[in-house]
């Protein structure tokens, strides 16, 4: 008689395991299985266990002056932004323009301007305390918030100034300028 290959033996056998009957419950079916290779597994790739990481402190350090000296920034920015027309008004004074009036639409814009400063510190404080936490380089957050509101505040003055002939046109005269110089040094003396 011809043997069968290994496998249409294997294979039978499976089969006719399939086909017993179950048994009842709370009896234990004991199956015969022939010795079967174990099928072939390419090797698992060796994995480096996790290494702790270190805490990065001159980050730290760095994030948290950056977020204390943002917070100063943000507030005293967003007051600014609050009341630049009044701001503006004193300018025009310092430079000779007794009856000069500041754009109507830069007290609505400066208002919404600083409240988008103050989120953009509130999202940056939210960022970087995530990235704290989760140990990764953070210190970038802050700086670049704050790049972001000066540049804001940076749009929101050459828009007000383009905005107003009379005050563009009295910044350029020198003898105005040296006047607006001189009445900013007799204040913060006093």
């Amino acid at each position: 008689a011809v043997a069968a290959p290994p496998a249409v033996h294997q294979a039978g056998a499976q089969h006719s395991a399939a086909q017993l009957p179950t048994s009842a419950p709370g009896q234990q079916q004991v199956q015969q299985h022939p010795q079967q290779p174990a099928p072939a597994q390419a090797p698992l790739p060796q994995h480096a266990p996790p290494q702790p990481t270190k805490p990065r402190t001159a980050d730290r350090v760095i994030t948290v002056f950056l977020l204390v000296i943002g917070a100063f920034g943000a507030l005293n920015t967003a007051f600014e932004l609050y009341r630049f027309p009044q701001a503006q008004q004193k300018t025009a004074e310092m430079l000779g323009l007794s009856d000069y009036t500041p754009p109507s639409w830069l007290g609505p814009v400066g208002i919404v301007c600083a409240i988008v400063v103050l989120a953009i510190y509130a999202v940056s404080l939210i960022l970087s305390v995530r990235r704290l936490r989760a140990n990764k380089l953070t210190f970038f957050v802050p700086l670049i918030a704050g790049v972001v509101a000066f540049l804001l505040f940076f749009v929101l003055a050459i828009a007000a100034v383009a905005s107003s002939p009379e005050l563009l046109q009295a910044s350029q005269d020198p003898d105005a300028i040296s006047k607006l110089l001189e009445s900013m040094r007799s204040t913060t003396s006093n």
